[in-house]
């Protein structure tokens, strides 16, 4: 079950590390979807690089799509999180 888990996160974190210029697709799917908003957030964590982390935590920070901070501030918040787990376990 871990495994799989964590396929999913390494498939959000491709997404949001990779192709940021999506968010807008995500955003919409999310305002549909607030059980798929809580998967994609939730996915956001310590288990990812954490540069992607970084990535995510920066893209949400500085390349926030217009009309969409409340997602970008979703994001930013576990990748903070985890980015403060990670330090904390270093």
């Amino acid at each position: 079950m871990t495994v799989l888990l964590l396929g999913y996160s390494e498939s959000v974190a491709r997404i949001l590390s990779d192709h940021w210029n999506t968010l807008p697709e995500l955003a919409r799917l999310a305002r549909k979807d607030s059980q798929f908003r809580a998967f994609v957030i939730g996915h956001v964590d310590a288990t990812l690089t954490m540069d992607d982390v970084r990535k995510i935590r920066k893209n949400a920070q500085t390349q926030c799509p217009m009309g969409l901070r409340t997602v970008c501030n979703d994001l930013a918040k576990p990748a903070d999180a985890a980015l403060k787990e990670d330090a904390s376990t270093s």
